[in-house]
Order: structure tokens, then C-alpha cells, then sequence
């Protein structure tokens, strides 16, 4: 009997050198993806399929919409992470719209100020270019999703300028990981996983490479797949472009 535990304490001992040495190689080659938690509360599911799901307004007390604040996650009344705009344009203010994903969001970019559109709204007014730029960025999206938003909402705002925040990844498709959540949340059933347990697990490097690089398939819910299909498409982003093509001749 002693031989045998020691045998297994020496197995264990082991095993945990040989996984803190792995994970100080793929720490020290930066072979693990960084991860991003986002609040699930921020995303609905939209009547629109195209878009599949939207952000919406903080909503306070008596259902009204909460305004901006310069605060982590916070949006506007219209449901995205800018400041408070007028529908109408001002006299003599060119209008930006700016169409993207996390990039064009910022995610894990504090505070707002730092962001893509806002560093590009303060830098065209410094060059005496009085521009207003807004903010249409929703984590996840692709180039058919973002498009879909122009035409649905961001056209009613009368840009001069629309600009698409490409990503490669804007070919893969839906955002499972905000998009299944939210379909499980409606149809009344519990979220596997524990948030604050991902996140802890996630500060390992090894865990994130083997996590979302080696095998991301093994950690996908089987169940996904049906709940899913009726919102995966083929590569949006040839038609979307050409789509863009049409509305910029369209609308100037």
C-alpha cells in the first residue's frame, strides 16, 4: 500500500510539473488566443433572422431607456456603446457611420474615449472637419449582419460617409457563443457552464490554446446544432459587399 501511493504521488507530481511546464512554454511563445467575456444581458434575440440577435438600451426604472454614460458596458438609448445622438443631422456636420464587430465596439477598450470611432470623431474635428461619428458596432457580427443593420436602421440616420470594419472573420458566420445562449434563455432552459468558473479557467494559457485552437469542437453543445440551422448561412460577405455596392449608388 505505501508503495502504491507513492507511486501516485509521484504521478501526480508529475503530471502537475509537466502542465506547469507547458503552460510556461505557451505563455512564454504566446500561442493562446486572448478570450473576451461578454454580459449576455447586453444581447437580445432580434425578429430580424439576418441580424439573428441585436444589443439593446439599459432600461431603469419605468421601462425607460438609460442615456450613456462614459462607464465599462455601457450603451445608449438606441442599444449601442456611443454617446447620445439626434436622428436628424446637424447644418454643416458630415455624418460617419461606422458598421463592425468587437473592433468597431472595442471591446476590452476602456474607456469609450480610446475607441475606434471616438479617436476618429475628435481627430477630423481637430483638423477642422466638423464630423459626427456614431457607433454602429455589435460584438459578433458579420458583414451580412452588419449590412442588414445599415439598411434596417442605419439609413434612417442619413450618413454621408457608412464605413464597414472588415474582419476575416467576418466569413465564418453567426457568433454561436452569443447566439445559442440566447436562444436556450428563450426557449426556458438553463445555460450549462458557470461564467465565473470559464473565468478562472481562462487564465490559463495552456486551457485557452487547447480550448479554442486545438479541439473547439469537443467543447461545443451537441444540441446547438438544431437550435442553430436555421440561422447559419453560406460566406455573407461577397453578397453583403455587393449589397453595399447597390445602397451606396442607392443613396449617395
Amino acid at each position: 500500500m505505501k508503495g502504491a501511493l507513492v507511486r501516485i504521488a509521484l504521478l501526480l507530481g508529475g503530471t502537475c510539473l509537466a502542465l506547469l511546464m507547458a503552460e510556461w512554454f505557451v505563455r512564454h511563445r504566446q500561442a493562446a488566443p486572448d478570450v473576451a467575456f461578454l454580459d449576455e444581458s447586453a444581447f437580445r434575440l432580434s425578429e430580424n433572422k439576418i441580424l439573428a440577435y441585436e444589443m439593446g438600451p439599459r432600461v431603469g426604472p419605468g421601462g425607460h431607456p438609460i442615456p450613456f454614460k462614459n462607464e465599462p458596458g455601457s450603451v445608449n438609448t438606441w442599444g449601442f456603446r456611443d454617446a447620445e445622438h439626434e436622428v436628424a443631422k446637424a447644418p454643416g456636420v458630415q455624418r460617419i457611420l461606422l458598421l463592425g464587430d468587437s473592433i468597431a465596439y472595442g471591446l476590452r477598450v476602456e474607456p469609450y474615449a480610446d475607441t475606434a470611432p471616438a479617436r476618429l470623431q475628435v481627430l477630423l474635428n481637430a483638423d477642422g472637419i466638423a464630423t459626427e461619428v456614431i457607433n454602429f458596432g455589435v460584438p459578433g457580427y458579420d458583414t451580412g449582419q452588419e449590412i442588414e443593420l445599415l439598411k434596417t436602421r442605419g439609413l434612417a440616420l442619413e450618413p454621408d460617409i457608412v464605413i464597414v470594419a472588415y474582419c476575416f472573420n467576418d466569413h465564418v458566420g453567426t457568433t454561436d457563443e452569443i447566439l445559442y445562449p440566447l436562444l436556450q434563455r428563450a426557449r426556458g432552459n438553463a445555460v450549462l457552464g458557470k461564467p465565473w468558473l470559464g473565468r478562472l479557467v481562462s487564465r490559463s494559457a495552456l486551457y485557452r490554446l487547447v480550448r479554442y485552437r486545438v479541439v473547439p469542437d469537443l467543447f461545443r453543445q451537441r444540441s446547438a446544432d438544431d437550435m442553430l440551422k436555421e440561422y447559419h448561412r453560406d460566406d455573407a460577405v461577397p453578397a453583403a459587399l455587393q449589397d453595399l455596392g447597390r445602397l451606396r449608388e442607392e443613396h449617395g
